[in-house]
């Protein structure tokens, strides 16, 4: 088989989105990892990707993917790979994502994307957090905690006449 060579450093991976949106990450670094934890230089939340699903790695003048041990794997031009040399027009699957690896300038449409920075949470207000909590609590949790309230209370009443009748 030959081996695929390009110039890694023009390389750029276009992730095709909903609404046939497009986000370029270009290849700019050794390693780029790929997956849903922030800690990744490319960030997806599709389905069936793993918090680091894969790594595109870079050395000299060639370009590879490697699966880092993911479930669902890689897929490359609809094969599943461990690991495979990227070229331009090369096809991405990694769970329900299809990346397209591309070369130069992204196209006029497509939007680049610097990777994700850690930002300071903003914590919400008592008020909004107690409804959320109260919200979110299932049926069956709510109907257990009243059975326990409804025991407690017929224990009580049951202590409180056995007081009264001494």
């Amino acid at each position: 088989m030959a081996v695929k060579k390009t110039k890694s450093k023009n390389l750029a991976l276009v992730v095709v989105k909903r609404n046939n949106r497009e986000e370029v990450y270009p290849i700019d670094k050794p390693v780029v990892r790929i997956g849903t934890s922030s800690m990744n230089e490319i960030v997806l939340n599709n389905r069936g990707i793993s918090p680091f699903h894969a790594k595109v790695t870079t050395q000299q003048d060639t370009c590879t993917i490697s699966n880092l041990g993911a479930h669902e794997g890689v897929k490359v031009n609809g094969n599943f790979v461990e690991t495979a040399t990227l070229a331009p027009g090369d096809e991405i699957e990694v769970g329900n994502a299809k990346l397209r690896v591309t070369t130069g300038q992204p196209p006029r449409e497509a939007k680049t994307k610097e990777p994700r920075k850690k930002e300071a949470r903003k914590r919400p207000s008592a008020k909004k957090s107690k409804r959320k909590v109260a919200a979110g609590l299932p049926g069956r949790v709510i109907i257990i905690l009243g059975l326990i309230f409804l025991v407690l209370l017929v224990i009580d009443i049951h202590w409180l006449i056995s007081l009264l009748s001494w």
